[in-house]
């Protein structure tokens, strides 16, 4: 019994850190799109939707390892969750960053140019980060090599 309410609190935190990958994804997909400034502003609001998310991830993590003691292999997923939803908080506070001074490059006509050069780096990141979800949801650490080492 006891065993079946960690493995579903797992998956639960599991399912939560893949809502705000895809929420973080969402978010980095429309960073080249020309928005309304009501629109970046709501891009920024979600980012705080998203820390908050994130402290949550990590106090149900913890609780799950101070109440429970799993074992070795439980512990190891919950403590992935952990730094990886930390990770993912990151990549969406870079991303707001970015969203913010984009708004001051997209007027400067030089800099019109490096912007379009950025957009094939954003292409490529953007597959990177939708093969790691993938990797994370199949549960396959061999396939992460593949993440870094392709070009």
């Amino acid at each position: 019994m006891l065993r079946l309410y960690l493995e579903n609190e797992i998956i639960e935190l599991s399912n939560n850190l893949e809502t705000i990958w895809v929420s973080v994804l969402d978010k980095y997909e429309k960073l080249f799109e020309y928005l309304s400034n009501e629109e970046r502003v709501e891009l920024i609001k979600e980012d705080l939707i998203i820390n908050e998310s994130v402290l949550n991830i990590d106090k149900k993590g913890y609780e799950l390892i101070c109440l429970q003691h799993p074992v070795s292999y439980d512990l190891r997923r919950i403590i992935s969750v952990i730094k990886i939803s930390t990770d993912i908080e990151r990549i969406g506070d870079r991303i707001v960053e970015i969203l913010k001074n984009l708004q001051i490059l997209q007027n400067n006509e030089i800099l019109k140019k490096i912007i379009s050069k950025i957009k094939i780096l954003h292409e490529v990141i953007g597959l990177h980060m939708n093969r790691a979800i993938s990797c994370y949801r199949e549960e396959q650490s061999g396939c992460l090599d593949m993440v870094v080492i392709q070009k």
